[in-house]
């Protein structure tokens, strides 16, 4: 075996290593790990007042009824369906992240000064976050998925990724209540 056939080998599996700890192994989004280390290397950004950014949690609306409906092997399709859509639109690109189940986060940071107020940086972001909200089908099933999405910002809403998460899982809980496949920004609940 020469050294450089060798060598291969060793990139392969060290390249298969880092897909199995970073990404989901249903559909190939960065996962929960991968979304972690993500947000930790802006914190110092944020911490210097740089940056501000957005966790918004997301989840297929009515999933156990897929699942209960139609079988797990549907619902994996749904996922995978899902996060295909959703990396196809170049809004999202790198910043999708599975967390497990129907559960997705996306990831967005921008400048400070991108943004005048902090209306315009919530209306940008909505903006951008409704082109998930469209219904998703699968052919010869009569099913179609929406989506509900909480968001919460950051640093105005927590500088560690458990607490921006917990704000935006309290507001997907909001836009649930709300009648779903909706977007509900933190502070819009009445906490």
């Amino acid at each position: 075996m020469k050294f450089s056939d060798n060598f291969d080998n060793v990139i392969k599996s060290l390249y298969r290593l880092y897909s199995l700890a970073y990404n989901d192994q249903l559909t190939g989004a960065p996962n929960r790990q991968k979304l972690k280390d993500d947000f930790n290397d802006l914190a110092q950004k944020v911490k210097n007042d740089k940056i501000r950014g957005i966790i918004a949690l997301f989840d297929v609306d009515h999933f156990k009824q897929v699942n209960d409906t139609y079988g797990h092997n549907v619902g994996d399709i749904v996922l995978c369906r899902l996060v295909e859509r959703i990396e196809c639109e170049p809004s999202f690109s790198g910043h999708l992240y599975r967390l497990g189940g129907d559960e997705f986060v996306f990831l967005f940071s921008d400048p400070k000064s991108k943004f005048i107020s902090d209306e315009e940086c919530r209306e940008y972001y909505r903006e951008v976050l409704s082109l998930a909200l469209l219904d998703y089908t699968l052919p010869e099933i009569d099913l179609s998925c929406t989506v509900s999405i909480g968001v919460s910002l950051f640093p105005e809403q927590g500088s560690t990724l458990s607490e921006v998460l917990r704000r935006a899982d309290i507001a997907l809980y909001r836009a649930k209540e709300a009648g779903r496949n909706r977007i509900v920004f933190f502070e819009e609940c009445d906490n």
